[in-house]
């Protein structure tokens, strides 16, 4: 298992990527024009567990945030262009509290096989026009009249969707992930059209099909999402795999570190290449309405084991679903890091028209490494990190 670390100032993306990258469609970094507002980190070998992964890795994000309102939150896996590394996209980022707190704060676990092992690494990936799924329109099978109808609804200004696409073989590396075990799960990428939330990794229970949903605040024509799926016959000798899941009311609390990078003052991270500035123009305020919650797991909302902080267990963490009304985001799982920190997860929600009581949905999981435990097959570099 390699776990990957960083604070700081992220680079603006544009300010990496060559011309061709930034006006030719078919040279688009991961498929889209990625002029304004995109950033990104790196990971080098310094700010990771285990040394820096590599290969074929199973991803887990476990913290992402960054001031200002952040979405489209993407993983870079080792294998693919520049990884590992994290990505995406923040109209509105700036330096929370007046330019001293770190601006960002990501984490990302990762679990890396060998050849052999390899074989139960689902990694989908889906990067097209997706269907309308909170309207009934599901691809192929879709009135196409209808379709129209609805697609050109959301073109208009305030007009939402929820979005879903569900696996098709070709999308999957070894095939579609077994329906017959267990999976840990993790929404590795997610991107759409803007005002992007509420995304979430579906299991449809009548014809068995794995996917992904998600909802956007604007229409545009193409997305990007994919899923990691590790489904191994049985789990690893000496690890243990848990799911936790909690629908409700998240809690509100005072979050010294959250309110500091939405609701207190903060500098406007200008882009010199948007917006030029005199001296003193930096010094923009801004403020945000919304809340800080929280959720801290109990036993009976997790199947599997015991809860990771009664023993101190160290686990692979990833966000299966995160969904509630809003503009949730800076999502982070707390604990199951080898500590008796408790385990729970916790985020920021910019209300949006939405009440304080409707229920919100958190799935997340774990693959825990009991005390003395190596790893499953693993590549040698990862070996050595286990133990």
């Amino acid at each position: 298992m390699h776990r990957c670390e960083w604070a700081g100032r992220p680079d603006r993306l544009e300010d990496y990527l060559t011309s061709t990258q930034l006006v030719d469609p078919q040279a688009y970094y991961f498929g889209r024009a990625r002029s304004q507002y995109y950033f990104q980190h790196l990971f080098v070998e310094g700010e990771c567990t285990g040394g820096l992964p590599r290969g074929h890795c199973f991803s887990g994000l476990r913290r992402a945030t960054h001031c200002g309102d952040d979405e489209d939150w993407a993983v870079i896996s080792p294998d693919e262009t520049d990884g590992p590394g994290v990505m995406w996209r923040n109209e509105n980022a700036c330096l929370p509290n007046e330019g001293r707190d770190p601006a960002a704060n990501v984490s990302v676990d990762f679990l890396c096989f060998d050849r052999e092992e390899q074989t139960h690494l689902h990694k989908c990936i889906f990067e097209s026009n997706p269907a309308v799924g909170g309207l009934r329109v599901n691809g192929g099978a879709a009135n196409p009249n209808e379709e129209e109808k609805i697609l050109t609804a959301l073109m208009q200004s305030g007009q939402p969707g929820k979005f879903q696409h569900f696996w098709d073989p070709t999308e999957c590396s070894n095939g579609l992930p077994s329906n017959e075990v267990p999976c840990l799960t993790s929404v590795r990428w997610g991107e759409h059209c803007t005002g992007d939330h509420d995304w979430a990794s579906i299991f449809e229970t009548g014809t068995k099909r794995r996917g992904a949903s998600w909802f956007t605040s604007h229409s545009c024509t193409c997305a990007r999402v994919a899923v990691d799926y590790y489904c191994p016959p049985d789990p690893p000798e000496g690890w243990t795999f848990r799911r936790c899941q909690f629908s409700g009311v998240g809690e509100t609390v005072v979050d010294e570190s959250c309110e500091r990078g939405h609701v207190m003052r903060a500098v406007a991270d200008v882009d010199p290449n948007v917006l030029s500035t005199s001296p003193g123009d930096e010094l923009i305020l801004r403020q945000d309405d919304g809340a800080c919650k929280h959720h801290r797991f109990r036993r009976k909302e997790c199947f599997g084991g015991q809860l990771p902080q009664k023993k101190k267990l160290d686990c692979v963490a990833s966000i299966v679903q995160a969904v509630e009304c809003g503009r949730e985001q800076d999502w982070e799982i707390v604990g199951a890091d080898g500590t008796d920190t408790p385990f729970g997860v916790r985020w920021f929600n910019g209300n949006a028209n939405c009440t304080n009581d409707i229920a919100g949905s958190v799935t997340v999981d774990l693959l825990c490494k009991e005390d003395g435990a190596r790893g499953p097959k693993m590549r040698n570099v990862v070996k050595t990190a286990l133990g």
